[in-house]
């Protein structure tokens, strides 16, 4: 049925994606490149996510026909959204923490993340641990330095080190 009108491709389209899916025929035939993805049901009644493009061919100035490839995504839109889900946790947890936290990577040797709460307390954006993962020194009061330097060399070392400082 699809070979005699490819319109029908149409009919395993979700409801709620048909909007922009009846659209994209139209865009086609008009010359333009179309990529969309869309949920679609299964011949067993299941809904999974498909990835479309279609490319129009022209012959001396001419479309002639159009050429396009669906791709089944289901397993990562749904490894998508699981990744999704748990970012936002993450950003709740880490959102509500009263404390300075994050996260370095020691084979890099650079913080790979830095809550909001630094730039609050020490007044330093985020970005400066970028180029300097131990910008935050500037921020301790004297006294207390050579003991975060300390934690900075037993971090470097992969040492667990806890230690208690002041900051300005």
């Amino acid at each position: 049925e699809v070979y005699e009108d490819a319109s029908r491709i149409l009919d395993m389209v979700h409801p709620d994606d048909m909007p922009v899916g009846a659209g994209t025929f139209d865009r086609a035939i008009a010359g333009e490149q179309v990529d969309w993805e869309f949920r679609f049901t299964r011949a067993d009644g299941t809904i999974g996510w498909a990835w479309n493009r279609r490319y129009p061919i022209f012959v001396d100035g001419g479309l002639t026909q159009i050429v396009g490839f669906t791709e089944d995504v289901t397993e990562r839109k749904l490894a998508q959204e699981a990744l999704d889900e748990e970012r936002l946790r993450f950003q709740q947890l880490v959102g509500n923490i009263q404390d300075i936290f994050w996260i370095y990577d020691l084979a890099e040797h650079r913080h790979v993340f830095m809550s909001k709460r630094f730039e609050d307390v020490t007044g330093l954006p985020r970005t400066v641990l970028v180029d300097d993962p131990n910008a935050f020194l500037g921020a301790v009061v004297e006294e207390d330095r050579a003991l975060a330097l300390e934690m900075t060399f037993a971090r470097d070392r992969g040492e667990g080190f806890e230690c208690e400082f002041r900051l300005r």
